[in-house]
């Protein structure tokens, strides 16, 4: 399928946090009641087409939440157009650790131009979520971020998400961020007539 721009987003946060869940449900519409951690980083696409007939082919990584992966982690940001920090709402623990993630991205991030963020309070299917709305909201809002409540599970306010990531990031885009690149750009790049160029693509789009 052809498409105009490519977007790399990756998605981070603790373990146990539903991170894998999501992409999953956001990719192929699946839901895995079990699933293993993510070893490292996993890599997905999803194709959106725009209200304006735009079509964008988001690039995915899905990050392991371990702190062991966290300098493995590091070189996944360079470039990056979205980054979706993810919390359970049935746990304090995954939500105090949220500035932590967020320093990381800090710390991280070396372009001008600093990625879109947005804080995902995943598992809003429980019964008794222990982080209330109010609280993960006022925190977003001291922070500058976008905050969205989903559910993988019963596939809550997961396309809200998609929607949300790729009409900020188009809306608000600067074509000279490397996380955002058409499809011409792309093709130009990595696969023109220098040789050498070729073996720098990714592959993957």
């Amino acid at each position: 399928m052809n498409y105009d721009y490519i977007f790399k987003i990756i998605i981070i946060g603790d373990s146990n946090t539903g991170k894998t869940s999501i992409v999953k449900r956001l990719c192929e519409n699946k839901f895995m009641s079990v699933c293993n951690g993510t070893i490292g980083v996993d890599f997905s696409t999803k194709i959106t087409e725009l209200e304006n007939g735009i079509f964008v082919k988001s690039q995915i990584w899905d990050t392991g939440g371990n702190i062991k992966f966290k300098k493995l982690l590091r070189q996944y940001y360079k470039g990056v157009a979205c980054i979706v920090v993810t919390f359970s709402l049935s746990s304090s623990d995954s939500f105090q650790s949220v500035p932590s993630w967020l320093d990381e991205i800090k710390n991280n991030i070396i372009d001008d131009n600093p990625p879109l963020i947005i804080l995902v309070g995943n598992k809003s299917d429980v019964q008794h979520r222990i982080v209330s709305r109010e609280e993960a909201e006022k925190f977003s809002k001291n922070n500058g971020l976008i905050y969205i409540e989903t559910s993988a599970k019963i596939n809550h306010n997961i396309k809200k998400l998609e929607t949300c990531i790729v009409n900020n990031i188009y809306n608000n885009m600067d074509k000279s961020i490397s996380g955002i690149q058409s499809m011409e750009n792309h093709l130009k790049d990595n696969f023109n007539d220098n040789k050498q160029s070729r073996y720098n693509c990714c592959w993957l789009c």
